[in-house]
């Protein structure tokens, strides 16, 4: 009896460290993290760049760690953004204008509203910007 119990305890112990353990071959960054921690990114965001210059606004959907969406430039064009997010990574997005490519790397934050961090802008002009989620309380919707 004592046999079958300590088999037991080794058999459940295995079991439980085995579901704790990410595979190997998926990189960290693109693991869908687990749905507790998982915060959904989708929706409209205003980008205020810290270093000067015109908010701009981005809307992004969410596809479990990976992001699509647009980016409305300053002369008015829509550009494609797309990226990923981990918790452990941090968020990434590229945003490919007709002209000019921006890479925005940011961690979010604890409120699930706002991402800090740093933009690398035609290649050669680093900064930092804030991004924050734009709420829309209005029946009609917002612009």
């Amino acid at each position: 009896m004592k046999h079958a119990v300590l088999a037991f305890v080794i058999f459940l112990a295995g079991a439980m460290f085995a579901q704790n353990v990410p595979p190997s071959n998926v990189p960290p960054y693109r693991r869908v993290p687990d749905i507790a921690e998982r915060t959904d990114l989708s929706g409209k965001w205003m980008v205020k760049w810290l270093d000067g210059g015109l908010p701009n606004k981005i809307v992004l959907m969410d596809n479990g760690g990976g992001l699509d969406g647009f980016f409305v430039a300053d002369s008015g064009e829509r550009c494609l953004a797309s990226g990923d997010y981990s918790r452990v990574e941090g968020i990434h997005i590229q945003v490919r204008c007709s002209r000019w490519i921006v890479e925005l790397l940011g961690q979010l934050q604890s409120d699930n509203g706002t991402i800090l961090g740093t933009y690398l802008a035609y290649g050669t002009t680093r900064g930092h910007f804030r991004m924050e989620r734009m709420y829309c309380f209005l029946p009609e919707g917002c612009k």
